[in-house]
């Protein structure tokens, strides 16, 4: 037996809930589970626009062979560290190792700094992941892979200092 009354106040229900739902896209077979808001799939867009032109950017620099000092082909001022106490800073090499990177030189590129190697390789992969995301319409990267993403970014950071570190006791 059914009852008319129940399901209608069920579909009211569900109604109201999708009005007051943020507007969706759904995947390629219109299932809700593979949702993604127009916020979400704009800021992984523009994330994986900023990172594309940063890698072209850094291909198109010539590295500098000492390990640093390529951003100054930029434009920008040489490291305020390395003027004012001829020290490298944490950052110094973080620029030569992305051109390094996008040549394929991974020793030269972890020896001008390491954790700008892998922020770099960090690049390569995750803008090819997120256009396959955005192209194919799929459901946006689980929050734990977000979480982890963070927790290599933190890491080459962690590497960047330690080696900062290992250069200020040579």
């Amino acid at each position: 037996m059914i009852d008319r009354d129940n399901s209608s106040l069920q579909d009211r229900q569900f109604i109201r809930h999708r009005q007051r739902s943020p507007p969706m896209l759904t995947g390629s077979h219109g299932d809700n589970d593979l949702a993604v808001y127009p916020r979400q799939r704009w800021a992984l867009a523009t994330a994986t626009l900023a990172l594309t032109l940063l890698l072209i950017a850094a291909r198109s620099l010539e590295p500098e062979p000492q390990g640093f000092g390529t951003h100054q082909q930029l434009g920008l001022p040489a490291c305020p560290s390395w003027v004012l106490w001829d020290a490298r800073c944490p950052m110094c090499g973080m620029t030569t190792a992305w051109a390094w990177t996008t040549r394929g030189e991974w020793s030269l590129a972890a020896g001008a700094n390491a954790g700008g190697c892998l922020m770099a390789l960090i690049a390569l992969a995750f803008v090819p992941a997120s256009c396959y995301w955005l192209a194919v319409n799929k459901a946006l990267p689980s929050d734990r892979t977000w979480w982890m993403l963070g927790l290599y970014l933190w890491f080459a950071l962690a590497v960047a200092v330690a080696q900062w570190g290992w250069r200020l006791l040579e």
